[in-house]
């Protein structure tokens, strides 16, 4: 399964690789683009996943609305995972923020699924 959003400035994309829903967030996420993730991780939480990962290394901009939807849904699922390597930009937003352990910040995506197939084993 896979669901584009595109926007002049953003691109989201929704797909399900090894049962885990992933989410891509490719541009600016700002206040007038924040509502397309929104909308995204509202979609796929409606299915109950264990898991979610938010991949963000090609995110080239991210202010704190952005950041704001994605601290709402990580209060409704436990398990999201956000791939954020150390020199992108989201990633100096969580770091200043102090927000990466609520958002379960990683650097690279096999380290997310390796982090979901962990907290999947210990159900």
């Amino acid at each position: 399964m896979q669901r584009d959003t595109v926007s002049r400035l953003l691109n989201v994309s929704v797909e399900v690789s090894d049962g885990i829903p992933v989410v891509r967030v490719v541009g600016e996420l700002d206040i007038s683009t924040a509502p397309q993730l929104d909308e995204a991780l509202t979609s796929v939480w409606q299915g109950d996943p264990f898991s979610t990962i938010v991949v963000m290394n090609q995110c080239t901009y991210c202010d704190s609305s952005g950041m704001g939807i994605l601290l709402k849904h990580a209060q409704h699922v436990p398990n999201l995972i956000v791939v954020a390597p150390a020199d992108s930009f989201p990633r100096k937003v969580f770091h200043v923020a102090r927000v990466e352990d609520r958002l379960g910040v990683v650097e690279t995506l096999g380290e997310a699924f390796r982090n979901a197939e962990l907290l999947r084993g210990q159900l």
